[in-house]
């Protein structure tokens, strides 16, 4: 023994260091493998100790808890009545019952947790946390041994997985929907209006560069969908999933940190909803492109589209863009059951004559006023109509939301801004 570095009733953690000692190949520290109060000191500095023997008594806490819940255990064995495990024995369905559930029995748990080759030290330290060894098994070192940052490593995992927020639908909402259910009507509202997409037609064709020199030719899509998330993002009402709940029996809402959107694409094998994710961190040409793409895999016989385009959770909206096979007007999409929160159907954008709604001051009478000028003005114009989900978003809700999309599409120059 060469340093003893604690003493009697001194209060010891795992891992810290209580004695070096020193064979005559090396010279060892020697840590705590449990917490707890040093009871006696076995082996002073300058003695000899013997390979097996102790070198300290430490005493833990668990074990005086461990013996008294023993002894509860015991007792309550001991008062149970013979009808009560007459019972317990009745509900032990045999192996061949249909309705049999085989689980790992604790001998065959407790055989796993001891196969797995770890320190005593390590061990205590799992249990404490409540971690299985068995399931991180292999550890880091060469033999497959699990050291204390594994289990650490472990942890930190656990802590860092997010869990998205999760919110019961309003008493309000949940009953217009059920009335609405029960006087047989859908339970989706719809709503149309007019987009001034002018703004961005010199950004589509721009005539001093050569249809050579183009990057990608654009289109309104990419535009409509990239503004779309903006205003998603000032809205989250509109970027939760709705949830069947098992325990209690009423949907959640499961809300989403980013813009996924879905595109309504006709295929000639039948109507598919890939989903763009994250649209808020896309680029205009990025979303060009992927909407080029989705599209060259819809055209294929059989089908190109893989799972990863349609994943299972798909968008919170869906875009329709009606307006490639049609003006599409007076177009009412219809919201179908997993299809998000809300659809839209984007019409044909084309040259209309209307009036110029620019306000113009005027002097009248040495006083100042304003007022609109009422003159002629050549504008695009893009039909589009909504379809919700009752049971998530109101009418109002839909109307303001529709609103805050609109200023991002009459007013791209807003992209700037925020960065595109």
């Amino acid at each position: 023994m060469v340093r003893v570095n604690i003493g009697p009733k001194s209060t010891v953690q795992i891992f810290d260091p209580l004695c070096e000692v020193q064979s005559d190949k090396a010279s060892v520290e020697i840590t705590s493998p449990f917490d707890g109060v040093v009871k006696d000191i076995l082996v002073t500095e300058g003695q000899v100790a013997k390979v097996g023997e102790g070198l300290c008594l430490i005493e833990v806490e668990e074990e005086a808890t461990s013996a008294a819940d023993v002894s509860k255990q015991a007792e309550s064995e001991k008062g149970s009545t013979p009808t009560a495990r007459q019972a317990q024995a009745e509900r032990r369905l045999h192996p061949l019952d249909p309705n049999h559930v085989s689980s790992p029995s604790q001998p065959e748990l407790s055989r796993l947790a001891a196969d797995v080759l770890a320190a005593p030290s390590v061990r205590h330290f799992a249990k404490m946390n409540g971690v299985d060894l068995s399931l991180i098994a292999p550890g880091s070192r060469k033999d497959g041994r699990i050291e204390k940052k594994d289990v650490e490593a472990y942890l930190t995992h656990l802590m860092l997985k997010e869990v998205p927020p999760q919110v019961q639908i309003k008493d309000v909402k949940e009953q217009t929907g059920d009335v609405i259910v029960k006087l047989g009507r859908t339970r989706w509202h719809v709503e149309g209006n007019d987009k001034d997409p002018s703004a961005f037609y010199p950004t589509l064709s721009p005539p001093q560069i050569p249809e050579s020199g183009r990057y990608t030719k654009l289109s309104y899509l990419p535009f409509l969908m990239k503004t779309l998330s903006k205003a998603m993002i000032e809205w989250p009402i509109f970027r939760p999933s709705l949830t069947p709940s098992i325990t209690e029996g009423k949907p959640t809402l499961t809300l989403r940190p980013h813009a996924d959107i879905s595109q309504a694409l006709s295929t000639p094998t039948g109507l598919y909803t890939p989903t763009l994710s994250s649209v808020d961190q896309s680029s205009i040409y990025t979303l060009a492109s992927r909407v080029a793409h989705l599209a060259y895999l819809g055209r294929q016989i059989p089908c190109g589209l893989t799972v990863k385009d349609m994943p299972k959770r798909g968008g919170t909206i869906s875009v329709s863009n009606v307006g490639a096979v049609g003006r599409g007007e007076s177009a009412v999409p219809v919201l179908v059951e997993g299809g998000g929160v809300a659809i839209v159907a984007l019409g044909r954008a084309r040259w209309v004559w209307d009036v110029d709604e620019e306000v113009r001051h005027y002097y009248l009478g040495g006083n100042v006023g304003k007022g609109k000028t009422g003159r002629g003005k050549e504008r695009l114009k893009l039909s589009v109509s909504w379809s919700a989900d009752h049971r998530v978003v109101e009418g109002a809700e839909l109307g303001a939301f529709v609103e805050s999309w609109r200023a991002w599409v009459e007013a791209p120059a807003r992209l700037i801004g925020e960065g595109i």
